[in-house]
């Protein structure tokens, strides 16, 4: 790590600010903050930013006493508007964000600042996951790990082909898993507080929109991310009414926000790739409500023929993915 000295010469303290963000939610948080408070890098490097819509005496007490910033937004309306809350309270040149319910890896903060201050162009970090249920066992990863460090430009022209094999989660999958460096978002907040779900796809997304920046995947597994029934895990494999109504919400919210991003992001490469994204996302909202509106409306077998990526793999092997593809979707828009 770097002499500590240097940045007190600087006055660039705290380099890190810890957002960590809580709605409704109250019996994880005390984990999550006792996580980032129990670091192994030097205490006067980061802030732990609180964000929460609930008062609880307990909490707020602990809070009070490790002398860590909160704010209560009880009049809470997007998960966007209280990250752009707490960015804008940040002190820090990095910001790392945490959910209530994950924890961060002791060694976690350390090994971002020594990629942030290695890498001044440094604007997206992220690293892999332990997967973990709530008695604390590992439990089946949900996305494989990737590693690469990319500029811009260059993941973009990769961008289908690394998807298409690994799903989305090597690149921007949970927001506790997600670093940044602030002074590049900050003309973006107004966008941000628009945001209701998919925070971590808009960081991504963003970091990608000018050429030239650099985006870090790290394999190492410095967040826990706890896998429970909850409003946001889509990754529930039961089908009870309860669940189906859930998965309708998230994946209506999930196509606001695509749209939101289509409506904003700049480069032309990325606004073909999130209309591709878009029709995956109407699709799983299409099998979860079978609505014919949404379905016409939308073109949307066209526009997934269209979408479909076969960039990798011999002749036989791509015609092979085409129609287990067709299948799939034959068995998904039938009557």
């Amino acid at each position: 790590m770097e002499d500590p000295s240097k940045d007190k010469n600087n006055n660039k303290f705290p380099y890190i600010s810890v957002i960590i963000t809580a709605h409704d939610r109250k019996q994880f948080l005390m984990d999550a903050i006792k996580s980032v408070l129990n670091q192994t890098l030097d205490k006067s490097l980061y802030e732990i930013i609180v964000i929460k819509n609930f008062k609880d005496d307990m909490i707020d007490n602990f809070i009070k006493n490790e002398n860590i910033k909160s704010i209560t937004n009880e009049n809470y309306t997007f998960i966007g508007e209280d990250l752009a809350l707490g960015i804008e309270m940040c002190k820090g040149e990095v910001i790392s964000f945490l959910d209530d319910d994950d924890q961060f890896h002791k060694v976690k903060l350390e090994n971002i600042y020594n990629l942030f201050k290695k890498y001044k162009d440094l604007v997206y970090y992220h690293n892999y996951q332990n997967f973990i249920n709530e008695n604390e066992s590992n439990t089946k990863p949900i996305f494989k790990s990737f590693k690469g460090i990319y500029k811009s430009n260059d993941l973009i022209k990769n961008l289908k082909k690394i998807i298409h094999y690994d799903y989305y989660g090597p690149l921007f999958f949970n927001m506790s898993s997600i670093s940044i460096r602030k002074d590049y978002f900050l003309d973006k907040l107004k966008i941000l507080k628009m945001i209701n779900s998919h925070p971590d796809d808009f960081f991504f997304f963003y970091s990608l929109d000018y050429e030239n920046n650099l985006l870090i995947f790290d394999d190492k597994p410095l967040t826990f991310y706890l896998v429970h029934e909850s409003y946001s895990n889509i990754y529930i494999k039961k089908s009870s009414q309860d669940v189906i109504l859930k998965k309708e919400r998230i994946y209506n919210e999930y196509i606001k926000t695509t749209n939101i991003l289509i409506s904003n992001i700049k480069n032309d490469a990325l606004k073909k790739f999130l209309l591709c994204r878009l029709n995956k996302e109407q699709i799983q909202l299409y099998a979860v409500t079978k609505n014919e509106k949404l379905k016409k409306e939308n073109k949307l077998i066209r526009n997934r023929i269209k979408c479909i990526n076969y960039v990798k793999g011999n002749l036989i092997t791509r015609n092979i993915r085409l129609i287990k593809d067709l299948f799939l979707l034959l068995n998904i828009f039938k009557k």
